[in-house]
């Protein structure tokens, strides 16, 4: 996955986010210090930062779209919560923490818990960006005591589909639990 995209044009390049910066817009904005990705000429030429793969390229189009997300914000009120994770055939929740991956204390990972033990897979993400880490703070530990997995750096955008192929290919829990946990595409940053 990569966090920047350089746009090649006569004069010069710019960065772009893959984030819109206003809703509904796409644009643009310079970036300083950005690494080349390529030089263009009569060849490419990919720079050594680059990550290369090493399997080759195959494609495994299973998802399994059951999936919700949950985006946290103070004053989030834990019985809404668990009425949209209250259903028989959620399989998957990508949970849109604050900061480096905290909740509210106010009884939301006590519906994270009941979610898990009921078979709801519980991916933790972050807002801001940054990295997940739920053994920072008693509000994040307390996701990680109710079973959620950290998500690492991954973006929300990256989570959710990770999560719907993991619950499509992937029966045996630790199994699931640990590829969501590995960096295969470079989506945990």
């Amino acid at each position: 996955m990569l966090k920047r995209v350089r746009l090649l044009h006569t004069g010069g390049t710019l960065g772009m986010t893959g984030s819109p910066l206003e809703p509904g817009a796409y644009a643009a904005r310079l970036l300083e210090q950005v690494p080349e990705l390529a030089r263009l000429g009569t060849d490419v030429d990919v720079g050594a930062h680059v990550r290369r793969p090493t399997v080759p390229f195959s494609c495994d189009p299973r998802f399994d779209s059951r999936v919700e997300v949950v985006w946290t914000f103070p004053g989030i009120r834990p019985d809404a919560v668990a009425r949209r994770l209250d259903h028989g055939d959620l399989r998957g929740v990508v949970i849109a923490a604050l900061g480096v991956g905290t909740v509210p204390d106010n009884g939301l990972s006590r519906v994270v818990r009941r979610a898990v033990d009921a078979g709801v897979v519980a991916l933790v993400t972050t807002q801001w960006g940054g990295q997940v880490d739920l053994g920072a703070y008693r509000n994040s530990h307390a996701l990680q005591d109710a079973g959620a997995i950290d998500g690492g750096e991954m973006r929300i955008e990256a989570a959710v589909p990770k999560l719907m192929h993991a619950l499509a290919t992937r029966d045996d829990p630790d199994e699931l639990r640990a590829w969501l946990r590995e960096d295969v595409a470079g989506e945990r940053g």
